[in-house]
């Protein structure tokens, strides 16, 4: 990726995150970029910073030793427990195709990709790879978490990720054209404190370019280990969840705060919110609705303040919880677009620095230009699609910048 912006200074984004707070918002429904901004408007942050300072070519250049190449057909989890440091998984022809598969004992198969699970690694970089999931499209959200049965009447708990990766340290570890359909999960980036259970955290720096994940029946990517990290040039086309930083009810996370200066970095990503059946019941998705998806952001207050911007983000429908609905409201945001197809008009607020919409082109063609910058078929399908092909992927640091 030769010619990719440099790692952002620290005090070039404060001063950046401060201006930007004072600015304006714009609304209207005529078509453009996502990094269209009229006078008025906050001043932007860096255009196309990428937050990431290294590339999948820097992990692919490390010495052979530090180069595990995965190749083919995977059966079953691919795991490593405990990863030397410096690590770089090369899976740019390998397929993980078990996810979701039950065993004769009934146990479910839900991590295709699992690493420092018990020793948690730095500078970790996981290059390619596909994850064909084979989940039950119509599942609901209370069979994914086993709180109701299958049909066969078993409870299997099928909500992983895809990829989950555990991480110490803040040296960046780096997940890179990583291409994910129906799963549970798309990515998990995890601290050592699920190996450790001891505070402080640590494990920040997570970075994801590149990924193209369709139809994730949970959260696109979990970071609920207050990770924080970026995720970049990245197309989310079905989400349940978009980001989500929520530790669960029982962790001691919940008591933790994230130290200044730390951000959850979306820049130049494509989120596509679409319904899914059986959502989780709540006050506006009572049990038996039909179909629907949680929110962008599931977040917590001791969460990492999102950074969000030059991001498009297409929602299908009204969400199923507005708790922090469209974004947190610590979050930064500029040169935000957000592509209203649901019914009725938008009635909730317009945050700073965003755009509001209905104009579903807009989306079309910031999709169409991600997926051909990428390489893939231009005439890809959409949500559910296990045939799309798309070659830079496979080479990810040859990509166009955004």
């Amino acid at each position: 990726m030769s010619g990719r912006p440099r790692h952002r200074n620290p005090a070039i984004v404060s001063l950046a995150i401060a201006v930007s707070l004072l600015g304006g918002c714009h609304t209207g429904s005529q078509p453009g970029r996502p990094t269209g901004h009229t006078s008025g408007a906050p001043a932007p942050l860096p255009a196309n910073v990428d937050p990431i300072p290294f590339t999948s070519g820097d992990c692919l250049r490390r010495r052979p030793s530090a180069v595990k190449v995965i190749a083919g057909d995977v059966t079953g989890s691919f795991r490593d427990d405990a990863p030397t440091d410096n690590t770089t998984i090369d899976a740019r022809t390998a397929s993980f195709r078990d996810d979701g598969k039950v065993e004769a004992s009934g146990t479910a198969m839900i991590y295709p990709l699992l690493l420092g699970k018990k020793r948690p690694a730095q500078g970790l970089c996981v290059v390619g790879g596909s994850v064909p999931g084979t989940l039950d499209r119509s599942m609901t959200w209370p069979q994914l978490k086993a709180e109701t049965p299958q049909p066969d009447g078993r409870r299997l708990y099928f909500d992983a990720a895809a990829l989950t990766e555990f991480a110490r340290g803040d040296g960046t570890h780096l997940v890179d054209g990583l291409r994910v359909d129906n799963v549970g999960d798309g990515v998990a980036a995890r601290g050592s404190f699920q190996a450790r259970r001891a505070l402080p955290l640590d494990g920040g720096g997570f970075g994801l370019r590149d990924a193209y994940f369709t139809y994730v029946h949970d959260d696109c990517v979990d970071v609920n280990d207050l990770v924080a990290g970026a995720v970049f040039d990245s197309l989310l086309d079905g989400c349940y969840t978009g980001f989500s930083e929520r530790p669960d009810s029982q962790s001691p996370l919940l008591s933790y705060h994230q130290p200044r200066g730390k951000h959850l970095v979306v820049d130049h990503v494509l989120v596509h919110m679409t319904p899914f059946p059986g959502p989780h019941p709540t006050a506006h998705c009572r049990a038996g609705t039909r179909a629907g998806y949680n929110e962008i952001f599931k977040w917590s207050p001791n969460a990492n303040p999102p950074l969000v911007q030059d991001s498009v983000f297409l929602l299908d429908s009204a969400p199923c919880s507005t708790r922090y609905f469209p974004f947190p409201k610590n979050s930064t945001l500029s040169r935000v677009t957000i592509v209203w197809a649901g019914h009725g008009r938008w009635r909730w607020g317009r945050p700073r620095g965003v755009r509001i919409t209905s104009d579903r082109r807009v989306w079309d063609r910031a999709r169409t230009d991600w997926l051909q910058r990428h390489g893939c078929a231009s005439s890809a399908a959409g949500i559910g699609s296990t045939t799309n092909v798309c070659v830079r992927l496979t080479e990810p640091s040859s990509l166009p910048k955004p």
